[in-house]
């Protein structure tokens, strides 16, 4: 099988960038909205783009999209489309990165907030088939990721009977249904945030502190119990970082703003956060839920002209519900049992995914002796 390296360069084309902001996205649009995030859950009443795409977020972690329609972006995502009329197939060389996902990660860099560039994509080198092989892997994966959706509308599932329920217990959970026995949530929890040490001081990092970053959680996050970087004693005083306990409820609070997830062990983080330390009248899941069901709420009490932020004021003015602790405990055994359900779905969904990846590595890599297309890495198989 004939194999040619190309750089992205040679064989994609960048298109000019969006204007609009992530937070602008809406749940119901006749258009795909398209940002940073590694799952396309939004909408856009009308689109900047349209034809045979890749779209891959600038900041925080790496992820890519593949549409062939109409669709819009947030100004965080970059476009690439195929160059004149090479006889490639793109769908292709999305597989191709998705699966190798770590070639666009090493391009992140920066404080804080990582980014990447569009030059970095473009001088990524792949070794592409040729065209029969690269329809052939095309099929495979197209078939894939059918039985995947199919999976993730499973877990999606999973979702509605929390919501359901907490209508069912609580009423409402729009917080912008404010009622007059609400309660501030500075008045419930300590709101904190954080920091990042020097990242060029080496003596700061790979101890045995937790530290999470907000790209470390993602749409479907509950209980998190690692971090993808660790703070030594050093680094923990250097910003004199404050420790959050189990059960604090992580809250991001800029890039984006509204994701959730809840501490599992102690950790530190940096400062996109707002976190909830809650005192003994807020349940932690009580609380990750209701925050949850409103990120379009918390997107609207962001400010700042480069990139909105909710600050601690604000988050600390926030009214909430809050029903009896017996009733939130109630709840939260509730969402404890609904999630390992969850769990166990994921689980055959990952074991699918590998018995996949073995069949490709089978008839597409052994072979022919081409290693570049070890599509999530068959180490772990």
């Amino acid at each position: 099988m004939a194999v040619q390296t190309v750089k992205l360069d040679d064989i994609i084309m960048a298109l000019p960038k969006s204007k609009i902001k992530a937070g602008d996205g809406i749940n119901k649009g006749k258009y795909k909205f398209f940002t940073c995030s590694p799952i396309q859950s939004k909408y856009y009443d009308s689109f900047t783009y349209e034809g045979e795409s890749l779209i891959m977020g600038t900041g925080g972690n790496a992820n890519i999209h593949y549409c062939n329609e109409k669709f819009a972006t947030s100004t965080d995502c970059l476009v690439f489309q195929k160059k004149g009329n090479l006889d490639i197939n793109l769908k292709c060389v999305y597989y191709l990165l998705y699966g190798n996902i770590d070639l666009l990660q090493r391009g992140f860099k920066g404080c804080g907030l990582q980014h990447i560039s569009k030059d970095y994509i473009l001088n990524i080198e792949i070794n592409l088939p040729e065209r029969n092989v690269q329809d052939k892997i095309v099929d495979i994966f197209d078939h894939y990721n059918k039985v995947k959706q199919l999976k993730l509308d499973e877990l999606t599932a999973y979702d509605n009977p929390v919501k359901s329920q907490f209508i069912e217990m609580f009423g409402t959970y729009d917080l912008r249904d404010k009622q007059t026995d609400w309660v501030k949530i500075g008045t419930i929890a300590e709101v904190v945030g954080g920091s990042t040490p020097k990242t060029e001081k080496i003596d700061y990092w790979n101890g045995e502190h937790y530290w999470i970053t907000p790209a470390e959680i993602k749409d479907d996050s509950f209980v998190i119990t690692d971090t993808e970087r660790k703070l030594t004693d050093d680094g923990v005083s250097s910003c004199s970082l404050k420790l959050l306990p189990v059960g604090t409820v992580l809250l991001s609070s800029r890039a984006p703003i509204g994701k959730v997830a809840i501490a599992g062990v102690e950790m530190y983080c940096n400062q996109g956060f707002k976190n909830l330390i809650c005192s003994e009248y807020l349940h932690p899941i009580y609380a990750y839920c209701l925050l949850k069901f409103n990120t379009e709420y918390l997107n609207s009490l962001g400010r700042g002209a480069t990139f909105k932020e909710i600050s601690r004021s604000i988050v600390d003015n926030i009214d909430i519900p809050l029903p009896p602790l017996d009733k939130q405990n109630e709840f939260a055994h509730f969402v404890e049992q609904t999630d390992k359900s969850k769990v166990l779905l994921e689980k055959s969904a990952t074991i699918l995914l590998k018995l996949i990846n073995l069949v490709f590595y089978l008839v597409y890599i052994e072979k022919s002796n081409v290693l570049c297309y070890n599509i999530h890495s068959t180490e772990e198989l």
